[in-house]
């Protein structure tokens, strides 16, 4: 067993120094695929450090004269299952301006699939993406609330029923709510829509308490 953490971590250390020199930097969305070498350097040149993975989904409404980018950045603690890091937003004027960063940087959680590398990201829909959080959790809280998410829970009686994509799609974020419960959320393409649920921890594990699905409208 020791052995076997001992590899992991040693294979975490020469993932990390990768992510730091030559690798490609993996992307996801119309946006983040668009973007030349050049703006990827940009952007590692502006924080110190090149980012692993960049998203940009393609904007909603009307075609749109900036480009907003989501960039993560190497993990700061990694276990075989779950490791975290940081994130950061950047825009830019597509007709004057050079990229800017909007905010600091901001924590990301990413929970492996059982048996693939966090590395490995296929598509735009996979469920191996990292996720904001927002609010305080454990490692192996985190692990457990995903799991049961992508076990794809029933929807209570009386909501949404049949053809919900619950766990089918990636999670983009969950929140710790005042009243101790959890919001988990995930959108659809296009990336306007998408559902939300409601979860908490009962007895011996997580149970699905509602489910709504929203739209985001812009002018």
């Amino acid at each position: 067993m020791q052995e076997s953490v001992m590899r992991f971590l040693l294979i975490q250390l020469a993932v990390l120094t990768l992510a730091q020199t030559g690798t490609s930097t993996l992307r996801t969305g119309e946006i983040a695929k668009s973007l030349t070498a050049e703006d990827i350097a940009t952007i590692g040149e502006m924080v110190g450090e090149k980012p692993w993975l960049v998203d940009g989904p393609r904007p909603l409404g009307p075609p749109s004269t900036s480009q907003t980018i989501t960039a993560f950045f190497a993990p700061t603690m990694a276990t075989p299952t779950l490791r975290r890091g940081g994130y950061m937003i950047f825009s830019r004027d597509l007709s004057t301006g050079p990229w800017k960063g909007n905010g600091s940087a901001r924590p990301y959680v990413q929970v492996a699939i059982p048996g693939r590398p966090f590395e490995e990201i296929l598509n735009d829909q996979d469920l191996n993406r990292p996720f904001r959080v927002i609010g305080a959790f454990q490692n192996e809280e985190l692990v457990e609330l995903v799991t049961f998410i992508r076990s794809n829970p029933a929807a209570p009686e009386g909501q949404m029923g049949a053809g919900v994509k619950v766990g089918k799609l990636p999670i983009t974020s969950i929140e710790r709510r005042s009243d101790g419960s959890v919001s988990v959320e995930w959108r659809f393409d296009p990336p306007n829509q998408g559902e939300a649920a409601v979860v908490e921890e009962r007895g011996v594990g997580w149970v699905l308490v509602s489910l709504r699905r929203f739209r985001i409208f812009v002018d």
